[in-house]
């Protein structure tokens, strides 16, 4: 029979490594190649369009009739090099595509944040209380998501629009997407505090005489983080196409301001002679959106211990 082999006095015992979640989330992360290949997508398109005046010398709005559907790649007067051409008023299509793209993330950001803000405010308070109060915010769910949202959007949008300043309509948009998003991430954390405030964690907080505000925000909320974070990317994309729709639809971002969904509106009815004014933001949008999905769906798959991978 083998006997076990004795640690020798005076050696060096090997004690395992532990890594921290941190590096656990990283590697993880790094497995899934879609996801590092939106991350990088996404870093270049934030990248481009917070530092547009690094990548480009063209003013977004000068209009230069000369330079009037130049194809990509041309030169104009002075050597500057129209990398995606010109437009229907000869401004160069590259630079408003990156310029657009401040507006775009702006509002995908803003108001994917304000829409989180609420649902998870609401979810929490619904999931953790339960009774009553889940039944009336739940209805309040279900009476917000049975709502057309696009025609919705639409109708707001042209009431308030002319009201708002010039500028102003992005903000505009910001709020009314965020106020209409609410809904999914409300459902999303209540059901994860449902699972999570019997856990013998939350019971211990209780008997221990934590207030329900410490419970809710210092001990089950951080564990819904991986969740939320899904769901910031997802809504992110959303309100970005949300956006853009409108714009296309000369309801949102007006001109000369320039965002994706009027550049590709702008380039429409020009598409057979002058296929890049549409073609290059339609193609920085989709980028965008698909970065984002990609990055979403390998979070989702980093952060829960579920779908682990051996």
């Amino acid at each position: 029979m083998a006997q076990p082999a004795l640690t020798q006095p005076g050696t060096d015992t090997v004690t395992p490594r532990i890594d921290s979640p941190w590096q656990i989330f990283w590697r993880r992360l790094w497995r899934r190649k879609p996801a590092i290949i939106g991350l990088a997508l996404l870093a270049l398109m934030i990248t481009l369009s917070m530092a547009a005046p690094v990548f480009t010398s063209f003013d977004p709005e000068k209009i230069d009739l000369n330079q009037k559907f130049a194809p990509p790649l041309s030169q104009t007067a002075s050597g500057q090099v129209m990398l995606f051409g010109g437009d229907s008023l000869g401004r160069d299509v590259f630079t408003r595509a990156i310029y657009g793209g401040q507006v775009s993330l702006k509002v995908g950001i803003l108001a994917a944040g304000l829409g989180l803000l609420i649902g998870v405010g609401i979810g929490s308070v619904a999931g953790y209380y339960g009774g009553w109060i889940d039944n009336i915010l739940m209805r309040l769910v279900d009476i917000f998501l049975s709502m057309p949202t696009v025609l919705l959007l639409i109708t707001v949008v042209a009431i308030y629009g002319p009201l708002v300043p010039k500028g102003g309509e992005v903000y505009l948009i910001v709020v009314v997407v965020g106020l209409l998003g609410w809904p999914g991430p409300a459902r999303l954390v209540r059901g994860e505090f449902l699972a999570l405030k019997e856990r013998d964690f939350v019971q211990a907080a209780r008997s221990l005489g934590s207030r329900d505000p410490r419970i809710i925000f210092r001990h089950i909320l951080p564990n819904v983080i991986g969740p939320i974070i899904v769901s910031a990317t997802l809504a992110i994309s959303g309100a970005i196409l949300t956006e853009a729709t409108l714009s296309y639809l000369g309801l949102g971002i007006q001109p000369p301001m320039p965002s994706w969904g009027n550049m590709i509106l702008d380039g429409q009815a020009y598409l057979r002679n002058a296929w890049w004014v549409t073609t290059f933001p339609g193609l920085m949008a989709c980028a965008t959106t698909l970065a984002l999905y990609s990055l979403g769906d390998g979070l989702r798959e980093a952060l829960d211990p579920r779908l682990k991978r051996q």
